[in-house]
């Protein structure tokens, strides 16, 4: 069974999320941006998505692992020219999930 201090906890934490979220989607919806800052936000998506799969693929361990044992690094490699050729998401996903698969099992 949980605890009172820890529901009031979630539930504050759950509260602060919410309104820190709804301020900004509110107050963005009544503004008129500039165009600059319109073509800004379009690459804050590409820039979080980096920041997140960039560290966990070169530094898996916590620290950078550029060697030919780092499988998450040859799979995104592999993931990366898939994308680029083929401009298909599903196609990229498989390419990138069998090349991790088989590299583990052919390097341990």
């Amino acid at each position: 069974m949980t605890s009172l201090p820890v529901v009031g906890l979630i539930a504050a934490m759950a509260l602060v999320t919410y309104a820190t979220r709804y301020t900004m989607i509110g107050l963005l919806g009544r503004l008129t941006l500039p165009d600059w800052a319109l073509r800004w936000l379009e690459f804050v998506p590409v820039a979080a998505f980096t920041a997140i799969i960039v560290p966990a693929t070169l530094a898996p361990q916590g620290r950078v692992d550029l060697s030919f044992s780092n499988h998450y690094a040859w799979a995104a490699l592999i993931c990366a020219l898939v994308a680029w050729r083929t401009r298909h998401t599903l196609a990229t996903i498989v390419a990138g999930l069998a090349a991790f698969w088989l590299l583990r099992w052919l390097g341990g």
